[in-house]
């Protein structure tokens, strides 16, 4: 999946796209979903089967033709905010008038601890998920998943508990899980900042490999178990 960063949108309509763009990353990252950034350079050599467009007001006719091609070969396109594609209406064109991500980036910014999923919830259903990594962690465990050297990484930064000017310690994070084809079998190489690497043996749950209850914060790596995969 990719989210479209309009640079064009964010040199005429700086803060409408900028709120877009910020609140649907933050979605994306406290719900654990694997995306990656799309620009007008890299869009020729997007593969995804969504795109979201956060906001997005600003297009030219090269990247329209991309868009209606990639709508006519199947792909989904997620529209949020205004829409500058000029594409008919489709079952795997999604619109969404008022921007879930400004929306939830304005409760975010007016309370993080306490900003709770309503109408965003439409908007995360409608994207669809990895089906090869499967991740799941607290909301306030930010996930980015990423390829390095051809292998999958996954970086955690966890907030849980942490409060500008008054808190820098976090919270202790746990239930954490991640979930892999059955085909992917290996090891979990863990890590906190700066330390030396761990390395877990899998799980196996079903058809998928499981590493279940892997610690974020500073404290011991507590036993790996395959219960609740």
């Amino acid at each position: 999946m990719g989210v479209y960063f309009s640079p064009a949108s964010r040199n005429y309509y700086t803060t409408e796209f900028l709120n877009s763009y910020q609140g649907i990353i933050i979605l994306l990252l406290q719900q654990h979903y694997e995306y990656q950034i799309v620009t007008p350079r890299t869009l020729q050599e997007f593969h995804g089967n969504t795109l979201v467009l956060p906001n997005v007001r600003v297009l030219d006719e090269d990247e329209k033709k991309w868009l209606r091609s990639y709508v006519a070969n199947g792909g989904k396109l997620v529209i949020t905010g205004e829409d500058s594609t000029a594409l008919p209406k489709a079952s795997n064109v999604v619109r969404f008038a008022i921007c879930p991500g400004r929306t939830y980036l304005a409760k975010a910014e007016k309370d993080f601890t306490n900003a709770r999923l309503t109408t965003e919830t439409t908007l995360l259903a409608t994207i669809r998920k990895s089906p090869e990594l499967q991740l799941e962690a607290p909301p306030f465990v930010a996930t980015q998943i990423a390829s390095v050297d051809g292998k999958p990484h996954i970086f955690f930064a966890n907030f849980s508990g942490l409060v500008p000017g008054k808190n820098s310690v976090q919270k202790p994070a746990t239930d954490l899980r991640v979930r892999i084809p059955g085909a992917r079998r290996g090891r979990l190489s863990c890590c906190h900042f700066s330390e030396r690497a761990r390395k877990f043996q899998a799980v196996k749950w079903v058809r998928r490999w499981c590493f279940a209850s892997l610690g974020s914060t500073r404290e011991p790596w507590p036993g790996l178990s395959g219960n609740d995969c």
